[in-house]
């Protein structure tokens, strides 16, 4: 069944999404993957502005207090831009996996990696998961 939740703001929807997730007692191994959209500091952004203190803050603290972990991915530092060219480009890391450490104890190895962007702004990710017993 898929579920839809709308909120005033990304943030706040995938904030809302993860609290609604984890209050629902899920003990199985998952992930979240895909367009967080929020960087978690100065490391994820390439321009000349400082990304918001409150909205780092919100994500860093939604992983820490539900003990969630980053899935490694390899390929583009950063999975999005805004297309402009020069002074005025962009680039930020908003696309990633986000999982409980069941996720990462469920396989053998996971691998996480950016694709080629076609056309959207935003460059996929790619997850591929694989246990020796299968």
């Amino acid at each position: 069944m898929e579920r839809k939740l709308i909120a005033a703001s990304s943030q706040v929807t995938t904030t809302l999404e993860g609290d609604l997730f984890l209050s629902g007692g899920c003990t199985r191994p998952w992930a979240f993957i895909g367009d967080f959209n929020v960087v978690h500091g100065n490391h994820e952004k390439r321009d000349d502005l400082t990304p918001n203190p409150i909205s780092c803050w919100d994500i860093l603290n939604w992983i820490n207090n539900n003990n969630l972990v980053h899935v490694h991915s390899s390929g583009a530092q950063f999975t999005w831009m805004n297309k402009r060219k020069g002074a005025q480009r962009i680039e930020m890391k908003l696309d990633q996996a986000i999982s409980n450490t069941d996720y990462l104890d469920a396989w053998d190895s996971i691998n996480c990696r950016t694709l080629a962007r076609v056309q959207s702004d935003h460059e996929p990710l790619l997850t591929l998961q694989n246990s020796d017993s299968e």
